[in-house]
């Protein structure tokens, strides 16, 4: 009905310039001429009211959705202003989408303007103090998500005055406060400002700028008024609890050359966290001299460590092997600091010896022999990083390492041309494998070769039953190379395979 709409209006519209030029070639037609510039003047009156009523009508289908709906479409139009692999830190949208859609016709408009929850993201960083007063009034009484910055090169006295007032008259109803930039020796000042209650407040995040001057004084902070508070991140800086924080469960810590550097100050929160699910550490390289394993807390509910972004094999170690986690399930290292650039990967032999992994991924990029690999089961799992190509820590090692004893099925992605040596070295050491997936993009032949090698020796996969192969530019020449070692392999380990599958 919008597009008849449009030609008919596009019709009257060329007709009515067409009369006027044939009128205004005759001057004897001056009556005439009048009267069609009112009937000219009435179409258009006409044709806007038609709109008007289109616009209103009922019986359009996108009128007949009720505002609420309405508001949930519209919250899922903003465009995010970062990229959604920022990690830990708010992910504010811009506003522009709505103000486009606000254009459409008055009732968007009026259903954009009267839902609250489009409003409620201010970012004191980005957004002009009035625009922010503005956000408030519209939001209504809905959570809102605030970011505040300290910064002395891009905040005003104004805009301290707005953060002022929007802390002490809507603390009550923040839902998420990312306090960024804050210099530490302003810290003291501006903690102040979030000790009013705030009930709702689920996420608090604390940046300390690495830029800036910073005294090695460690705030002490309450959180008593923030009783529903579940996630803490603290990136250049550590602020410790005056007491326990019983409804805590995400902490992620990024030392990002922190001059809080202690361990001990890390793990007394740690101590005040006795819900903690989630923990989360990155550039800690700070000293473990000090540090005794009866410092280390024990985290009964702890199912989640990720380590990752340098940190120190020293801290490593101390959180994979001293910290209580009996309920731990997920296990993330990546980019683990040695003391030499060559050193292998890290291998918690601790944990893989408390779970019986049955499933291997391995993801080896090629790039600068550096890839990952996830050992799991049905209740647990560890993420590796391959700085040194796959499995590199345990070719020196003892021939089968114990937690590969298990492994039932394997998932392999070789994205390098050197991946020949991995295939022969997986066969060789995972005696009960059952299902294989390769995933290659260069180097077919080579790859190829040798898995039919692999499956021609007595010992490699005797007990495999499904085979995929998915490859970016394999001819059927080289797939052909497959069937000699197939016959060969059913004919020794006395089955075929279930499932071939060639993609």
């Amino acid at each position: 009905m919008t597009a008849d709409l449009e030609v008919i209006a596009a019709t009257a519209q060329q007709l009515a310039r067409d009369c006027r030029a044939l009128l205004e070639k005759d001057n004897r037609h001056r009556v005439d001429l009048e009267t069609f510039s009112a009937i000219e003047r009435d179409l258009n009156v006409s044709l806007v009211s038609f709109k008007r009523y289109y616009n209103a009508t009922p019986s359009v289908p996108i009128n007949r959705l009720h505002h609420e709906i309405l508001g949930m479409i519209f919250e899922r139009l903003r465009d995010p202003r970062r990229a959604p692999e920022v990690r830990n830190q708010l992910v504010f949208d811009s506003y522009l989408p709505l103000v486009k859609a606000m254009l459409v016709c008055r009732r968007w408009h009026a259903a954009i303007m009267h839902h609250p929850l489009l409003w409620t993201e201010i970012d004191l960083l980005f957004q002009r103090p009035n625009t922010v007063c503005n956000l408030l009034e519209r939001s209504n009484s809905a959570p809102i998500d605030v970011r505040l910055d300290n910064h002395e090169h891009y905040a005003c006295e104004e805009v301290h005055t707005v953060a002022r007032a929007l802390l002490e008259d809507h603390a009550h109803r923040i839902l998420h406060l990312d306090m960024t930039s804050f210099m530490s020796d302003d810290f003291q000042k501006a903690f102040p400002w979030v000790k009013r209650p705030m009930p709702r407040l689920r996420r608090l995040a604390f940046t300390l700028d690495p830029g800036t001057r910073h005294h090695r004084e460690r705030p002490f902070v309450s959180f008593a008024h923030c009783p529903s508070l579940k996630t803490l991140t603290l990136s250049g800086i550590l602020v410790l609890p005056t007491q326990p924080i019983p409804s805590l469960t995400h902490v992620v810590v990024s030392g990002r050359k922190s001059p809080y550097g202690c361990l001990s100050s890390l793990l007394r929160l740690l101590g005040s966290t006795p819900a903690l699910e989630c923990l989360e550490l990155s550039s800690i390289t700070w000293s473990t001299q000090e540090v005794s394993r009866d410092s280390y807390p024990t985290l009964r509910r702890l199912r989640s460590l990720k380590i990752r972004h340098f940190c120190t094999r020293e801290v490593v170690d101390g959180f994979v092997y001293h910290l209580g986690h009996p309920m731990l399930s997920e296990l993330t290292l990546t980019q683990v600091s040695g003391q030499y650039s060559w050193s292998p990967p890290y291998l918690p032999e601790t944990f893989l010896r408390a779970h019986t992994m049955t499933r291997l991924k391995v993801v080896d990029r090629g790039w600068h022999e550096s890839g990952t690999l996830t050992l799991e089961n049905a209740r647990a799992s560890v993420t590796l990083e391959l700085t040194r190509g796959l499995l590199t820590s345990s070719r020196g090692r003892p021939p089968n390492p114990s937690f590969l004893a298990d492994i039932e099925d394997a998932h392999v992605s070789l994205e390098g041309r050197d991946g020949t040596n991995n295939i022969s070295w997986l066969g060789s050491r995972v005696p009960k494998l059952k299902t294989l997936v390769i995933k290659f993009r260069e180097g077919n032949r080579q790859l190829l070769i040798a898995l039919a090698s692999a499956l021609e020796v007595t010992v490699y996969f005797p007990s495999l039953v499904s085979l995929e192969l998915s490859g970016s530019s394999a001819t059927w020449e080289e797939i052909d190379l497959l069937a000699p070692a197939l016959a060969v392999r059913a004919q020794v380990a006395r089955h075929r395979l279930a499932l071939l599958r060639v993609q």
